[in-house]
């Protein structure tokens, strides 16, 4: 009785210790897997930097379902938005627009698109200017010969830019950086118009410029913008977007509600340095548009001459 009492009472703790074991066993079957690295392990990639300003993405041929942007406002609610683009080769205009901006009474909300991280680095230092950069920024830097095919993608993407504006439900006024702002244009938008245009050419037709275009948010307008997106696209980029431009307003596609500004006070390149032309006018203009001159030094040294060069 003794020997079957004292064996058990001895069978339980052969049993655990036994699970003791296997547990130990198993615990350090783990660590071991968990700390097995391979011999060559490859570098972990780094994430690309995202700035504070969000990226927009875009590239020439895309439609307008694909384009996508996405931003933080830092401007009023009130108010068109003033939307610029640049790249490196024509920052010193962007800048000299931006300082005859600043001369203004008036606060803008101005919305940059940068081309390339040059002219994205250059906008930064403007507190007052939103920016974003095209998120494969692959713009030429360097000066594009007019009407070239690469000047052509370049200015091309410049509706798409307002239509994704539009679609958001922001009036969009576009600017070409090679003017200078003398007085603020927006009173001269009010209206119940689809779009406003000044004209760049009126012999031996009418000709509106699309460096200088407003659009009010509406249905007509997106509907117009998005038809010229998708004409361009298929043209692949050999027609530039002015040309376009007429093509559709000259259809009245869309039935769009149009104003045309006063060429006097906002005078294309060809009217404003024609002396002849100055010397008859009685009023200020509220911008210039230094167009009908395609050198871009050439450019510099007429705004000079006539004391537009702020910068």
């Amino acid at each position: 009785m003794t020997r079957r009492w004292y064996r058990g009472r001895r069978l339980p703790s052969i049993v655990i210790s036994t699970m003791m074991a296997l547990c130990y066993v198993c615990v350090r079957l783990y660590v071991l897997q968990q700390s097995h690295v391979p011999d060559k392990q490859p570098p972990a990639k780094k994430k690309p930097i995202v700035s504070e300003q969000t990226r927009l993405t875009t590239q020439p041929s895309i439609s307008p379902e694909q384009f996508n942007i996405r931003y933080k406002l830092n401007i009023s609610n009130d108010g068109p938005l003033v939307l610029i683009t640049s790249n490196k080769a024509f920052m010193d205009f962007a800048e000299n627009w931006l300082e005859s901006v600043h001369r203004l009474e008036s606060r803008l909300n101005i919305f940059a698109i940068a081309e390339d991280m040059v002219a994205y680095r250059t906008f930064l230092r403007y507190p007052d200017v939103t920016t974003v950069m095209t998120q494969r920024a692959v713009s030429p830097q360097k000066r594009l010969a007019y009407l070239s095919h690469d000047y052509n993608v370049l200015i091309n993407k410049r509706p798409v830019y307002i239509y994704r504006l539009l679609a958001k439900g922001r009036d969009v006024l576009f600017s070409d950086v090679d003017t200078v702002w003398l007085k603020d244009p927006l009173p001269h938008l009010d209206g119940d118009y689809d779009v406003v245009l000044q004209v760049d050419l009126r012999v031996p037709k009418v000709v509106y410029c699309a460096g200088f275009i407003f659009f009010r948010a509406t249905n007509a307008s997106r509907a117009f913008v998005w038809e010229w997106i998708d004409r361009i696209h298929k043209a692949r980029d050999n027609i530039p977007d002015q040309k376009i431009l007429n093509e559709l307003l000259e259809e009245n596609f869309g039935d769009l509600r149009v104003k045309v500004l006063d060429s006097a006070l906002f005078p294309n390149g060809a009217l404003y340095f024609d002396d002849k032309w100055r010397r008859t006018q009685t009023v200020k203009p509220v911008i210039v548009h230094n167009n009908w001159i395609e050198d871009h030094d050439e450019k510099v040294l007429r705004f000079k001459s006539h004391g537009f060069w702020f910068i």
